[in-house]
């Protein structure tokens, strides 16, 4: 996929314990690892002048500013939160809730709100932990989003934009959902979006292009019953998206 889709960022969130391989792999096409050696999260470049620097790194999600030359630097956010296999839906929220209070830390300490959040959520777009205002307070339209901030009893809480909406169901380009999960249960969704991308307001002007890949342009990803493929990559499709940073809001 790196290759076929000529991508600069590589981001792994639930890697192999061995990193041999992907270091094999990856090292020829030019990339490197920008992210902390010790992190559970692995982050490779292959952009040579730009820059990465780890601001945080938590048990769950790590923060780096980005800074490439003669840009305004960004906050790049890696988030791979509890999964409701092993947490139930106050555990989600909360975990989203302490993602939020971090990155807006980070933002006060930089001063600056140009953000992304890539990851997988392991919460659908619509779930508390992504739409509460404690949480991620994400929303799903850009016009909703520019407003930067809602006011919930007369406190202020910063925005994200989600363009993880636009890819629900089989009325969109490629497939419908990122995970799909058949449990026994009263309300079953089938097919889920828990990896997704948010943008600051101030950063989602620059988003290009974004799609659920099935396929690494050779192999695919899906079994025959166009489920995700566990032997041929992952149970979590994977996210692919394109930013144009000459549209970076200074």
């Amino acid at each position: 996929m790196a290759s076929s889709f000529a991508v600069d960022v590589v981001i792994l969130v639930e890697p192999t314990k061995n990193d041999e391989p992907t270091h094999v792999t990856l090292t020829p096409l030019g990339f490197r690892l920008v992210s902390d050696p010790l992190s559970r999260i692995r982050i490779f470049s292959r952009v040579a002048d730009a820059k990465f620097t780890t601001s945080l790194d938590d048990a769950r999600w790590q923060i780096l500013a980005v800074q490439f030359p003669k840009r305004e630097p960004v906050l790049l956010v890696v988030a791979h939160l509890p999964s409701k296999t092993n947490a139930n839906d106050y555990d989600q929220l909360n975990a989203a809730i302490e993602l939020s209070n971090d990155i807006r830390a980070q933002e006060s300490a930089r001063c600056h709100d140009r953000t992304i959040l890539v990851g997988d959520l392991n919460m659908n777009p619509f779930e508390p932990g992504i739409t509460m205002t404690q949480g991620l307070n994400a929303t799903s339209t850009q016009q909703v989003a520019d407003r930067e901030t809602r006011t919930v009893q007369r406190r202020e809480y910063p925005m994200f934009y989600n363009p993880m909406w636009g890819t629900f169901g089989d009325r969109t380009p490629g497939p419908p959902g990122t995970y799909y999960r058949s449990a026994g249960q009263a309300i079953n969704y089938h097919w889920n979006v828990y990896d997704q991308l948010l943008l600051r307001p101030s950063v989602m002007a620059m988003l290009e292009d974004l799609r659920i890949l099935d396929s690494d342009s050779e192999q695919s990803l899906l079994t025959a019953n166009n489920l995700p493929d566990v032997t041929a990559g992952s149970d979590h499709l994977p996210l692919y998206f394109q930013l144009n940073w000459d549209k970076l809001r200074g």
